[in-house]
């Protein structure tokens, strides 16, 4: 059963929360005490120390009303994953917690099935972003409060090791791009932070600390 969620990582009740498809699970799943126990574990990470699947990392950021420390670099232990008419979507964040809170990167590949044939081969993909249907954007809502910034990639490429967009499969994905603010309208502005990187290392799993959040509308 597929659940459609308005959000990468919500639920039709709460569309921004990063934990708010367990309701649906519980409500189709958990009839014993101990699954229900479980489900509420996957959604708050109680007692549990989940490892990263990935980091986004940066020697310079220069966001409007936004002081970072730097080099910035940003550890997410939450994979949200779906395909829609073959656009395979991406969100990285930190698990358990609403998106208005929480610090992310969000990936898509357009062309899926035509990644998939390639990959098949047996050598990495490189996609340029935009021209090969490849785009990232950033949010930084714990990091970054007070700025109302839209970050996304413009120029780079993401090189795609492994992807398996199913539950156990691998995914090792690796990017590097230049990020603008997209409220920006001089075409000539520098990036606000060139050579982003991102690196995506993990294996996807229903259970902690993956999960198969449908974004499909």
């Amino acid at each position: 059963m597929r659940w459609h969620m308005n959000r990468a990582v919500g639920s039709e009740r709460n569309p921004d929360h990063a934990g708010g498809a367990v309701g649906a699970l519980a409500h189709e799943r958990a009839t014993h005490p101990l699954a229900m126990a479980f489900l509420l574990t996957l959604a708050f990470g109680c007692g549990l120390n989940p490892p990263d699947v990935g980091t986004v990392s940066a020697t310079q950021l220069d966001i409007p009303d936004c002081e970072l420390e730097l080099p910035f670099e940003l550890h997410f232990n939450f994979i949200g994953f779906d395909d829609c008419a073959d656009v395979l979507f991406l969100r990285c964040q930190e698990e358990g917690k609403p998106v208005s809170v929480s610090d992310g990167v969000e990936i898509q590949f357009a062309e899926l099935s035509k990644l998939l044939s390639d990959l098949e081969a047996g050598q990495p993909v490189v996609r340029d972003v935009a021209g090969d249907g490849a785009r990232a954007t950033i949010y930084l809502n714990v990091s970054c409060p007070d700025s109302f910034a839209s970050l996304e990639a413009r120029s780079g490429s993401f090189k795609i090791e492994e992807l398996e967009p199913r539950n156990g499969g691998r995914v090792i994905i690796s990017g590097v791009f230049d990020l603008v603010d997209i409220r920006e309208t001089d075409p000539e502005a520098p990036p606000v932070s060139p050579e982003v990187k991102v690196v995506i290392d993990t294996t996807l799993s229903n259970s902690w600390p993956h999960k198969v959040y449908p974004v499909c509308p």
